[in-house]
């Protein structure tokens, strides 16, 4: 590996050396057997002083010629980043785009060294490097598994990502942003339809799935927002409600996030109390009071993005909607074929 020296902040560390030693710079070339141009040009960063003199140099300052040469461990990364990721398992330079790999290794290094006695130090290079590429790895599985999440999302959402599609290559929104228009219309060679994107996202191609991780983002975020209101665009036709809106408890600010609803009704405003949940369902985003009127019933129920994430418990009830939008009511063994499925936390009657 070529390591790249910053001959700038070299020169100003052996200026700083001469200036603490108080000596002229006749002075200081001698203890070198250096000129006073040679001592100009090392200081000005025109150029670096031979092994021998940086030797010398880093004995009378009383530090490494690492430490010399490289400064810190944050200095060295910021002038090899790009070195390290080329010598790497993967030499994407899309990387640097989407990650930071400085900032995280730095803090990568600040972990180990606060655990182990052992410090890595400037004057290791190795393990330096060791330590990128296991920061690497790790986010190399990440991005796996993010598009891993993508492909239960699309699998599930099919009709709905097909939409985002379309909608998605054909906005214009980001033309002003050259480059990553340009990397749209790069992408669009590669995927246009919904079979191409389920191909794109399952295959082996690590290198385009990472050139590309921005625009499967932004696609992601709009099947998200396009699921939300398509789930309450299918009941809304259902005339499964009959509140003036869908009821909606958000359950991101707390521990007791999986309760039972009860809802009193006032004439403008509605109570919500909390209480245990006895199955213990977790992880949803949302409770959603649902009214089934043939039934003069509200159902409360634990709200997911997607069937794949909706747990299977066999002692809930769960909500089931069809795909020809007929619904019923019924503890299950295994996840359906279906359109919606919600477990029940309660109900009122």
């Amino acid at each position: 590996m070529k390591i790249i020296i910053n001959k700038i902040a070299v020169g100003q560390r052996i200026r700083q050396i001469r200036i603490n030693g108080g000596y002229t710079y006749d002075k200081f070339g001698d203890f070198f057997g250096a000129s006073r141009g040679n001592i100009q040009a090392w200081e000005y960063g025109k150029a670096l002083p031979n092994k021998e003199r940086l030797a010398n140099i880093s004995k009378m300052a009383g530090i490494t010629v690492n430490e010399l040469l490289h400064g810190s461990i944050d200095e060295f990364l910021e002038n090899n980043i790009e070195v390290l990721l080329t010598n790497s398992k993967y030499p994407f330079k899309e990387i640097l785009e989407n990650y930071n790999l400085k900032e995280a290794v730095l803090i990568y290094i600040d972990n180990l060294n606060t655990v182990n006695k052992e410090k890595i130090t400037i004057n290791e290079i190795d393990k330096i490097e060791k330590s990128f590429n296991e920061v690497l790895e790790g986010i190399i599985k990440t991005i796996i598994d993010y598009y891993e999440r993508v492909t239960d999302i699309v699998n599930n959402n099919k009709e709905i990502t097909q939409k985002v599609l379309r909608y998605y290559f054909h906005d214009k929104s980001d033309v002003f942003n050259r480059e990553i228009y340009d990397k749209k219309l790069t992408f669009m060679e590669y995927v246009y339809t919904l079979d191409d994107f389920i191909e794109f996202i399952i295959s082996d191609n690590l290198e385009n799935k990472i050139k590309f991780l921005y625009h499967i983002k932004q696609i992601e975020i709009l099947i998200e927002k396009e699921f939300d209101g398509y789930f309450l665009s299918i009941k809304t036709t259902l005339n499964t409600f009959s509140l003036s809106r869908l009821l909606t408890v958000n359950t991101d600010f707390g521990e007791s996030l999986h309760p039972y609803v009860n809802f009193a009704q006032g004439t403008d405003m509605t109570v919500v109390e909390l209480k245990a949940n006895k199955y213990k369902i977790d992880d949803f985003k949302n409770i959603t009071g649902l009214y089934i009127e043939s039934e003069d019933t509200l159902y409360y129920l634990a709200h997911y993005r997607s069937i794949e994430k909706v747990p299977l418990n066999t002692e809930a009830q769960y909500f089931i909607l069809n795909h020809d939008n007929s619904y019923f009511i019924s503890k299950i063994t295994e996840k359906p074929d279906c359109k919606y499925l919600a477990p029940i936390l309660g109900k009122m009657e």
